[in-house]
């Protein structure tokens, strides 16, 4: 599949430290548009990233990051899964396998190539979305023990969706 995009990129980085940043911003913004002369599918997208860092002494920082994105096809295109979003990991929310967040798809897994008696194992695979949502929240503090470490605590919420089949009609 050929798929090339005219992309633009705005960042803006007001961090007082980019390494450990106790205040500041860190915004990133994509606008990206793949017409037909670029390839075969025809698609938008858009994101934005907005991790922001405020100091709360002495109790220590709070930071917190929202990331929304969309992206959709137009003019009967599709959009391919290296174009769509996906949820779940390090990077977006803790606690689930990489991209294991979002919608997942079945899929049967065959042991021998061209052998369909061997198709017995059923397996979840990432199916990727159209519209992606992630809210993180940190608080980092002073360990009250020893003042070599940090405590933290956090709340996480994220979500991939795909546009539903009357959507897509």
């Amino acid at each position: 599949m050929r798929s090339s995009m005219f992309s633009a990129t705005f960042i803006r980085d007001t961090r007082d430290n980019p390494l450990d940043a106790h205040r500041g911003f860190f915004e990133t913004a994509d606008f990206g548009v793949s017409p037909k002369v670029l390839g075969h599918q025809i698609i938008s997208r858009a994101s934005l990233d907005k991790p922001l860092t405020t100091a709360a002494w002495p109790l220590g920082c709070v930071g917190q990051r929202r990331s929304p994105g969309l992206v959709d096809s137009f003019a009967g295109s599709h959009v391919p899964i290296s174009e769509q979003y996906f949820s779940g990991g390090a990077d977006s929310l803790r606690g689930f396998p990489l991209n294991g967040a979002g919608p997942q798809v079945e899929a049967t897994l065959c042991t021998k190539a061209n052998d369909p008696t061997t198709c017995s194992y059923k397996i979840t695979a990432p199916a990727g979305g159209h519209e992606l949502f992630i809210f993180n929240s940190e608080g980092r503090f002073p360990c009250p023990f020893t003042r070599a470490w940090e405590a933290c605590c956090f709340t996480m919420a994220a979500t991939s969706t795909r546009p539903s089949a009357s959507a897509i009609s």
